[in-house]
Parts: structure tokens; sequence; C-alpha cells
């Protein structure tokens, strides 16, 4: 059974003008040094030359092998489970989502609802009571996306689970809920959500 080792060291020498030492290093990758002593830098030039273009023939790819297959498959490769996406629902009317992705976690409103982002609901107590703490524990930022003056999304950029994932969920159910029917509620049922 033979066995590869883990790093291993080549020295050619040629006399006296030239040394080359290529390594390998545990992972598969080459290296590789070369000393060259002439009479006039351009021949020092043309010599490293050469020998790089020689050790690039007989080593790059293999390099480049190695580190692919050492590269880590992109999080999507890494986890194949589904986004959890779970509705924002206000009697019959489906408003949107909050998706607890792989990379972060977005509050999606769907584009037939208006909600605004300056509705106290919104901004007080969902942003600033609920959202800006999350971030601040986790050093991480939230974007707000604005489309014909309504709000669209709130993202987060983390993914969240547990409690915190439990208490977005319901914050924003009952933040986008509350700012969803005040114009419901003040007209009698009809307003400018429908």
């Amino acid at each position: 059974m033979s066995r590869k080792p883990r790093g291993f060291s080549v020295i050619i020498e040629e006399a006296y003008p030239i040394s080359l030492r290529v390594m390998r290093t545990s992972r598969g990758l080459y290296r590789w040094e070369a000393e060259v002593k002439g009479i006039s830098l351009e021949q020092v030039e043309d010599y490293i030359h050469k020998l790089d273009e020689w050790c690039r023939e007989r080593f790059e790819s293999v390099s480049q092998k190695a580190e692919a297959a050492a590269t880590p498959k992109p999080s999507e490769a890494a986890n194949p489970l589904p986004e959890i996406a779970l509705p924002i629902r206000y009697r019959e009317h489906d408003l949107g989502k909050v998706i607890l992705g792989h990379d972060r976690t977005t509050i999606r409103i769907s584009d037939s609802y208006k909600v605004k982002l300056e509705d106290p609901a919104i901004s007080k107590f969902l942003i600033q009571r609920v959202i800006n703490p999350l971030c601040e524990k986790y050093n991480v930022h939230c974007n707000t996306i604005e489309k014909d003056g309504y709000l669209r999304e709130i993202v987060i950029d983390k993914p969240l689970f547990g409690k915190d994932a439990e208490r977005i969920i319901e914050s924003a159910r009952w933040a986008i809920t509350k700012a969803f029917s005040k114009p419901l509620e003040k007209k009698g049922g009809e307003g400018r959500n429908e």
C-alpha cells in the first residue's frame, strides 16, 4: 500500500549559477524557489523567467486541482435543507412572510399590501425595540427595502434560531398586521390595502 508523503522538498543544483527548490505542501500544493547567479541582470532575469515557466508547466495544474479539492463548497451545497418561510396573515389576507434563511433573516411584505416604514408599529416597535437590539447583540446590519414609497423587505444579515427567531416571527407578525389593519379598522373594513 503506497502512502502519499505529507510534504516533501526537492533541490536541483546545476553546478554554480542555478539553484531550484521545489516544495510540495501538506495540502498538495507546489511552491518553488529559484536562486540564480549570473554575470548580468538580463542573464539572471532570463534564467528566472525560464525556470518559472518550466515549474508552472509541471506543477501549476496539480496545485490548482489540489486547491480546488481543498476549497469548501458553497453554503448551499453544505446545507441542502430548504429555507423556512413562515406566513404573516391577517384574517384572510396573506400579508407576507418571515424567511429564516441559511445566511440571513428576511421579513418580506407581499407586493399587493401597503405598509409604510414610518408606521409606529414598524419603525418604533419592530425596528427600534426588536431588530436593532438583535443587530447590536450579533454585530450585524439590518437593511430596509422600499418600493414606490412602501416597505417591501427588512433584511437582517444573520440567520436567526431559537428564541431570537421566535421573537422576530412574533414581532413581525404583530407589527405588520397592526400597520396593515389600521386603515381597515378606520374605514369599517374597507381601506387602501384591499
